[in-house]
């Protein structure tokens, strides 16, 4: 076996076996077990709630398939991810095997496999890892129609899994749009210039047939979209303000100083409770809001004593607890003088028939939600046949004039409307919701590109400008790119057996760099007439394998010119591999990641309230667990897996209303728990685990 196919193959098994370690070992991150705890737990139907970002669909339906066979476990739950990082591996391989030069294709290997922020998400149950793997794919699709001629029986082939992979990115997460519109682009682009170098020589009598779609895929299409949006906007509870029924709270028999001890809460559909303010009648009231999972009341223990009627009103429904009916009310004393009055599921009015909405005590009735939802829908399959129609008048222009092959036409315009039909309801949902937020400081260069830098080092410090220097080897990379074709237009590398014949490898590296150009046109323009924030760390993380294929790629073309100057290239590519090679064996963990480093020690923070719980010989039935809001998923989740019949420990969001826990894990600078006994500190999760003193009101 030839040197350089067995560093590749010792490099492969390497990195694929540490991305099984990490997802073996490293504990579940904030959004993995928030996923599982809204979707993957959900019937199907909840797949499609995308009321928050944290649904990539694809990695969401493919974690609920697998759950669902092999149980919950973090393994199951990442093994969608786990088949990601094969296909990533596996699409790398073959990249790196096109190279002219085998030393050059190994470096651009190791580059792409052993990069630490790459392999964090190729190991998690998230939708990006799926991305990368898709938009990799697509890449070498691209990268191989280029090396065929456009007439070649298998260009259309090429072409065609160049853009699907492309979509099927999107699917998986919806930052990778950007990324689907720039292959779109390059491949009209290159189908252009092929097409108008033909017109000099050939008819264009033979391309003025437009391929149509049939009758039954047209059908199909719009019975899939239509059932499609439906389910998305079915499980969207803040279509319209009219669906909830504004809140009355009046209390009776008090004195004026003893209604200012009075505080409502109002409860959100995450828990959090939200005070509502007192009207000058003495009442307190909701107003205009979207919806309502339950009220609490606290007040003096002396003061319920005095209150002779607590009533509240949603809608036309009362709900009244006086001395001879306590009413749909917990009453629950937080201390000898304090007492929480929390609303049982029977303070509401009719329940919605939906499943995602079932807490919602102010539901007005669903026949309105039911319109509302078919307007919706409605709304979007209009959008869609308009859409459909400009691109049949596209389609049939552009072939009709020459300007595309009718094959290519096709392609793209299918590839348009699927996206379009698999991400129009959801994004207008999350817009909507205002959850298309995410982004850092900085704009396209610091922010975007910058991010990728900085976690590209994972954290690692070996100079005080090493974000610089890598911004300025991409930036060299790119400029090659720039330069390669118009420097030197005739240099070709001879075909060898792992190279189509005639390949140019210069206009390799020149269609990435078109790639990202593209991307980061769409996302300053994007940025500066919608508003939409710039790409930022995980959001831009399909641009990094591009970024690293740039840098090889163009040391790979400029190693065609021969002599001194391919073995300066070589050696720069082999010296970049050592360094990434090195640099990811500096950085390999399986106890964190990057992005959500908190989680670290949360495994370990339970294992230790369990054996502090039963450290005197006693062991209770019940521990109550009081953590931040950062923890809270992943604390459930293996609390759910640590308890046992004979002690299980019950996880709230801190502060907690109500009687106080008997631990609280807090972050360092959390004052939470400066009165109570420190129990020990996780230097991995950056948190500290306090026990309560009961002797401390």
């Amino acid at each position: 076996m030839p040197v350089h196919r067995l560093i590749t193959l010792i490099v492969f098994t390497v990195m694929a076996a540490y991305v099984l370690a990490r997802a073996v070992l490293v504990p579940l991150s904030y959004d993995e077990a928030a996923s599982l705890f809204r979707y993957v737990r959900s019937d199907f139907a909840g797949l499609f709630d995308f009321h928050v970002a944290t649904n990539h669909l694809l990695s969401s339906m493919l974690t609920w398939f697998s759950a669902g066979v092999f149980g919950e476990s973090p393994l199951a739950l990442r093994l969608p991810g786990l088949l990601a990082a094969l296909s990533y591996l596996t699409a790398a391989l073959a990249l790196a095997r096109r190279a002219a030069s085998p030393m050059i294709g190994v470096s651009g290997f190791v580059l792409l496999a052993a990069n630490p922020y790459v392999l964090d998400y190729l190991a998690l149950s998230r939708g990006y890892g799926l991305a990368l793997a898709l938009t990799l794919g697509s890449v070498y699709a691209l990268l191989r129609w280029l090396d065929v001629r456009p007439d070649d029986m298998s260009a259309r082939r090429w072409a065609a899994r160049t853009v699907w992979l492309a979509a099927a990115a999107v699917v998986a997460n919806f930052s990778s749009l950007t990324m689907f519109l720039a292959v779109l682009g390059v491949v009209v682009l290159r189908s252009w210039w092929t097409q108008r170098s033909r017109t000099s020589t050939t008819s264009r009598a033979p391309h003025t047939v437009v391929p149509r779609w049939s009758r039954a895929t047209i059908v199909t299409w719009l019975i899939l979209a239509t059932v499609f949006s439906w389910l998305v906007y079915s499980r969207e509870h803040s279509l319209s303000q009219d669906l909830f029924s504004p809140i009355t709270v009046r209390v009776h028999g008090l004195l004026p100083e003893e209604m200012r001890s009075v505080h409502v809460y109002r409860l959100d559909s995450r828990e959090h409770a939200r005070e509502l303010d007192r009207q000058a009648d003495g009442s307190w009231r909701t107003g205009e809001l979207k919806d309502a999972w339950g009220l609490q009341i606290h007040l003096p223990v002396s003061v319920d004593r005095n209150l002779s009627r607590l009533e509240v009103a949603i809608g036309p429904y009362r709900f009244v607890r006086d001395r001879r009916q306590p009413g749909p009310w917990q009453v629950v004393d937080i201390n000898a003088a304090e007492r929480m009055l929390i609303a049982t599921p029977g303070l509401a009015a009719p329940r919605p028939d939906n499943s995602s909405l079932n807490g919602v005590i102010n539901w007005r009735d669903n026949g309105h939600h039911a319109w509302l939802v078919a307007g919706y829908t409605a709304r979007t399959i209009g959008g869609l046949l308009l859409l459909a129609a400009v691109l049949i008048a596209v389609r049939f222009i552009a072939v009709r004039w020459g300007w595309l092959p009718a094959d290519v036409t096709l392609i793209v315009c299918s590839a348009i409307t699927v996206v379009a039909t698999v991400t129009a309801a959801p994004i207008y949902v999350l817009q909507h919701g205002s959850q298309l937020y995410f982004s850092g400081a900085g704009g396209l260069i610091d922010g975007t590109f910058g991010s990728l830098a900085r976690n590209t080092m994972y954290g690692a410090r070996y100079a005080d400008n090493q974000q610089s220097v890598i911004l300025l080897l991409w930036t060299i990379a790119a400029a090659a790119g720039v330069l390669l074709p118009l420097l030197w237009p005739r240099a070709r590398v001879s075909p060898g057996p792992s190279v189509a014949s005639g390949a140019s490898v210069v206009v390799r590296p020149s269609a990435v760099l078109a790639l990202l150009g593209l991307v980061a046109l769409q996302t300053f323009v994007q940025h500066q007439i919608l508003g939409t924030p710039y790409l930022f760390g995980r959001t831009a993380i399909v641009l990094l394998p591009l970024l690293l294929a740039l840098t090889w790629l163009t040391a790979d073309a400029v190693a065609t010119l021969g002599g001194a100057v391919r073995f300066a290239a070589t050696a720069a590519a082999v010296v970049l591999a050592i360094l990434a090679g090195a640099h990811a064996f500096a950085t390999f963990n399986v106890h964190r990641t990057l992005d959500w480093p908190d989680d670290a020690a949360t495994p370990e923070m339970l294992e230790t309230v369990i054996r502090d719980a039963t450290a005197n010989g006693d062991t209770p039935r019940a521990v109550s667990l009081g953590t931040e809001w950062m923890y809270l998923p992943v604390a459930r989740y293996y609390a759910e897996r640590m308890s046992t019949a004979a002690i299980r420990v019950e996880v709230q969001v801190a502060p907690m209303d109500g009687p106080a826990p008997d631990y609280l894990y807090l972050t360092r600078t959390s004052t939470l728990g400066s009165q109570e006994t420190q129990v020990q500190r996780f230097p991995d999760g950056r948190g500290v685990l306090w026990r309560i003193n009961p002797d401390v009101d």
